[in-house]
């Protein structure tokens, strides 16, 4: 299989990105969420979400909650920010660099 090589942040994006949808998800909804459509493409590692998560929310860009769960444990469910929506917001407008064929090999 070929490596992709990601830009940094890149699982911090995605992972914001799925919360501008204004749903309420934890880590591990996230990485359902993950699995069919981009995982052919870009394979985030269960073990990449929870410290991104946390690094985010230091940042201000999203904000967990505790939620309360019967006959489970409680789990903690994010949502962006303001300043979530805004950093996303800058970085896809952002102009990247396309890397050739020969150079993503």
């Amino acid at each position: 299989m070929r490596k992709v090589r990601r830009s940094p942040g890149s699982v911090d994006m995605l992972l914001l990105s799925l919360l501008a949808h204004k749903i309420r998800r934890s880590g591990y909804d996230l990485a359902n969420a993950l699995r069919s459509p981009v995982a052919f493409i870009f394979a985030v590692k269960h073990s990449q979400i929870y410290p991104a998560l946390a690094q985010l929310e230091r940042q201000g860009y999203i904000s967990g909650k505790w939620v309360k769960q019967r006959g489970r444990p409680d789990k903690k469910a994010y949502l962006v920010t303001r300043k979530g929506v805004q950093h996303l917001k800058q970085w896809l407008l952002k102009p990247r660099t396309v890397l050739t064929q020969d150079e993503a090999t």
